[in-house]
C-alpha cells in the first residue's frame, strides 16, 4: 500500500475466487463514516505497489499458476489508473 495527495492505494485478490485483483484508492480525511473509493481491475497478481511520479505508481505483478513457482514471473510496471483500469 502507499499513500499519494491524501489518498490510500492498496492491492487486493477479488473474493469471487475467480483471480482477479484489483488496486483500491481510499480517500482519506472524509467526515463520513465509510471512506469514499474507487476501485481499478488488473489482470495479474499485485504484491505491492509504490507511487512513483505524478499521478504514476510502481506495481510488482506476478503471473503463473500457484505450486509453479519456477515458472513464475515477476513485474515491476509502471501504470496509472483509469476508467477503472490499471494502464501499464
Amino acid at each position: 500500500m502507499d499513500i499519494y495527495n491524501h489518498e490510500l492505494y492498496v492491492t487486493c485478490a477479488e473474493p469471487n475466487g475467480k483471480g482477479e485483483y484489483s488496486v483500491v484508492k481510499l480517500t482519506m480525511g472524509s467526515t463520513s463514516e465509510e471512506w469514499p473509493y474507487n476501485r481499478y481491475t488488473w489482470e495479474n497478481r499485485t504484491n505491492a505497489i509504490s507511487h512513483y511520479k505524478g499521478n504514476q505508481f510502481i506495481l510488482l505483478t506476478e503471473t503463473g499458476a500457484e505450486g509453479e513457482e519456477d515458472k513464475k514471473i515477476y513485474k515491476l510496471c509502471i501504470v496509472h489508473f483509469s476508467a477503472g483500469k490499471v494502464v501499464v
